[in-house]
């Protein structure tokens, strides 16, 4: 029947979230930060921006013997502003390099995962299409709220590392 939606739009009909479906292969416990992409260098990106939210959260490390601590969560978009495109930053220390996936694209799924590299982190996006697999015994994180620390009063733009929300002052 032309009119059945794909196996995408099963998993998001007229839903402008974005499924993570996140791969820790870090031996660390895994920041991570997501926000809105924003043109700050315009009059509209710099009043978005005044808008913009952001979620930060925590994906535990693999433990001895497993290759990596896999999560699934959905991140709801109205919660961060209406912007097309967001961005996720992860980190295992606040001392080294961030990995970054950008465009992330709201309504979409991907699978991110996050590597340790010599320096840091590291961050690779691929969009999954088709049948969304959903990880099976790893750590389901929804609803967002729940893994949101207090917004502190000093962070007036959006942060740029995980570390700027989720350690305390």
């Amino acid at each position: 029947m032309a009119d059945d939606p794909s196996p995408a739009d099963k998993h998001h009909p007229q839903n402008k979230d974005i499924l993570l479906i996140i791969e820790n292969k870090n031996p660390k416990n895994l920041s991570i930060l997501i926000k809105p992409e924003v043109l700050k260098n315009s009059a509209e990106g710099r009043a978005k921006i005044e808008n913009a939210g952001w979620l930060a959260l925590t994906v535990p490390a693999a433990p001895p013997g497993v290759s990596s601590m896999d999560s699934e969560f959905n991140v709801p978009t109205e919660e961060l502003g209406d912007f097309d495109y967001y961005s996720l930053t992860g980190e295992t220390n606040p001392l080294t390099p961030i990995g970054t996936c950008y465009n992330l694209e709201r309504g979409k799924c991907y699978k991110i995962t996050f590597t340790n590299n010599t320096f840091g982190t590291d961050c690779i996006s691929q969009e999954l299409i088709g049948d969304i697999p959903h990880v099976k015994g790893g750590l389901k994180i929804i609803p967002s709220r729940k893994a949101l620390p207090t917004v502190r009063d000093d962070i007036s733009i959006p942060p740029r590392r995980p570390s700027e929300v989720l350690t305390p002052k």
